[in-house]
């Protein structure tokens, strides 16, 4: 395998940035067959970066073991949103950044082999991300996360910079309903459409006191749905909030993915 420290202008960001990429180390007869190569794009949580899980898990293993090409871009503190008063890094993930990785590797695998997952700010965002873009991936992990965690307020017009000041940053003034922060609306939208939706894997460590209970919350809620559109499988194990749990869980995600 090869890893990329990939620099390059981020068009949605305004400014220079980058990524980490894991890239299979082989001779392409066809630019096809290149295309085609199974990607999996792995967003950091916060306090994170692009090389948090290059450093914390052993995902390069994973992805030798499944001939996988691994795209981590970083998107510091912003919930890999279109910040209010920020930057887009929803934009940068969701459509930026697979037209760079075909443009420049000549990556584009259909939907069945294109994933998306996270760990803990990271996990929403990979839900929040397939959810809004259910035609692009196959499958999505929700590593130590939860989408009923700091959901979205209803009313963004009156938020305050000082008190409500994570909310402000991100959602101030904006609509929520039928964004892509609507992770709820969207995926009753998905369920009840009949079209192509993500199946999706939530992994959440029995210690982990900040997320389990919000965990347990979003298992029921994407149990409710009738004839399980999302092929929802929880998974709770021994762990806490950290990569301990989280390098294990992706290996889960990864079997989960691959239907192994």
């Amino acid at each position: 395998m090869a890893q990329i420290h990939f620099h390059f202008y981020l068009n949605s960001i305004g400014r220079a940035g980058g990524a980490e990429l894991i890239i299979p180390q082989r001779i392409y007869e066809t630019p096809e067959e290149r295309k085609n190569v199974p990607v999996l794009y792995l967003l950091h949580g916060a306090g994170g970066d692009e090389t948090t899980a290059m450093r914390y898990s052993v995902v390069e293993s994973y992805a030798d073991e499944y001939g996988l090409a691994v795209v981590m871009p970083g998107g510091e503190l912003s919930d890999f949103s279109n910040m209010a008063h920020g930057f887009g890094y929803y934009s940068y993930v969701a459509e930026e950044l697979p037209s760079i990785m075909y443009s420049v590797f000549g990556f584009a695998p259909e939907r069945q082999n294109c994933f998306i997952a996270g760990c803990s700010m990271g996990a929403n965002a990979s839900v929040k991300i397939a959810l809004a873009n259910p035609d692009r991936y196959g499958a999505c992990g929700c590593i130590s996360g939860a989408i009923t965690f700091r959901l979205p307020p209803l009313e963004t017009e009156n938020l305050d910079p000082v008190k409500d000041r994570y909310a402000y940053m991100r959602y101030d003034r904006r609509k929520i309903e039928g964004s892509e922060e609507d992770i709820m609306g969207n995926a009753r939208r998905v369920a009840q459409s009949g079209g192509p939706a993500p199946r999706i894997f939530h992994a959440v460590g029995t210690e982990d006191t900040l997320m389990l209970p919000y965990a347990r919350e979003s298992k029921e809620f994407f149990e409710s749905f009738e004839g399980d559109p999302f092929g929802y499988t929880y998974w709770e194990s021994e762990g806490e909030h950290d990569w301990t749990f989280g390098d294990k869980a992706l290996k889960k995600f990864l079997e989960f993915a691959f239907g192994r």
